[in-house]
């Protein structure tokens, strides 16, 4: 039996058993020469098993991956609201938030199931015509690298620009995140870097997010989605 799940590859030869809090674990037993069974249970109650065909060895991945297969796929965008950050005119802030994650379960780089072991919520930005539904979380506003609840958050870089002649101030990011990698280490996740620059267009202050690449000290998972990494918040921020 596996309690103390990090990130990363396992081999498993005949039988695993993955806890992964008091409600949810799964079990991956060798069924014949040529095939595993996977089975995933919640509150002792078995909700899916699933058949893996495989000659060698299993090698099996959890990992990190973007909140939005639980409880189904309702969005594509992250939105982050926290106390609002008054910037100076032409001015910069970098900072460090928090936003939930999944786990992914994958063979052969392949994701075959997915948990999540935090509280879901989501909410609409913009107006209910051409808005769009994101997975909303609320978090502090951190100078270093916070301490993460494993396999539940995942830290985020976040540099705020204001490249307006004027004072502003921003509460929350929106930021696409379906297709996007992430980074590991242990139990403990992160995301690239968010870069939201706040402009004017046309006398309208608009915000435009694009995530970035960050060095993280961490492995990269490599699930080679397709990953559109630019949004423009235009109803307000």
């Amino acid at each position: 039996m596996i309690n103390d799940i990090k990130y990363g590859q396992y081999s498993i030869d005949e039988k695993a058993v993955f806890t992964l809090n008091d409600h949810n674990r799964f079990v991956v037993y060798r069924n014949r020469y040529n095939s595993y069974v996977y089975e995933k249970y919640e509150d002792e109650e078995l909700k899916e098993s699933k058949l893996i065909a495989s000659e060698d060895t299993l090698k099996m991945d959890i990992l990190p991956i973007t909140p939005i297969n639980v409880p189904g796929k309702y969005a594509s965008y992250m939105m982050l609201e926290f106390n609002p950050i008054i910037l100076s005119p032409k001015s910069s802030f970098t900072c460090y938030l928090t936003m939930p994650v999944e786990i992914g379960v994958c063979v052969d780089n392949t994701i075959i199931d997915t948990y999540s072991l935090g509280y879901t919520k989501y909410v609409l930005y913009g107006n209910p015509e051409r808005g769009i539904i994101c997975r909303y979380n609320k978090s502090n506003i951190y100078e270093e690298i916070p301490h993460l609840t494993p396999l539940i958050d995942a830290a985020v870089r976040c540099t705020l620009i204001n490249n307006t002649d004027q004072l502003k101030s921003i509460s929350k990011i929106v930021y696409p995140i379906e297709g996007a990698d992430m980074y590991y280490k242990d139990a403990y996740a992160y995301f690239d870097g968010v870069v939201a620059t706040i402009e004017t267009k046309f006398i309208v202050d608009i915000v435009s997010v694009e995530v970035k690449e960050v060095e993280w000290n961490a492995n990269k998972t490599r699930l080679g989605k397709q990953f559109k990494s630019s949004y423009i918040m235009e109803w307000g921020f």
